[in-house]
């Protein structure tokens, strides 16, 4: 997972990969994706807007991944 913007104000994260991720924790509409159960957040996504579709299909991704909720 790689993230990048065409927009300059938007700090680029390094690439991460999905073997790092063993959690995960919604707050309002951010996704917080850490490294372990108290690890640091290694990804933050804005996920307002997203569609259901969108939701559900993160959801399956991160489920067959083994991503827990904490």
């Amino acid at each position: 997972m790689k993230f990048s913007s065409p927009d300059s104000s938007v700090i680029y994260l390094p690439e991460v990969s999905w073997d790092e991720i063993k959690s995960y924790r919604v707050v309002e509409s951010t996704l917080f994706l850490t490294s372990d159960l108290w690890g640091t957040v290694l990804v933050a996504m804005d996920m307002n807007g997203y569609t259901l579709e969108e939701w559900r299909e993160l959801a399956a991704l991160m489920k067959s991944r083994n991503v827990s909720e904490i």
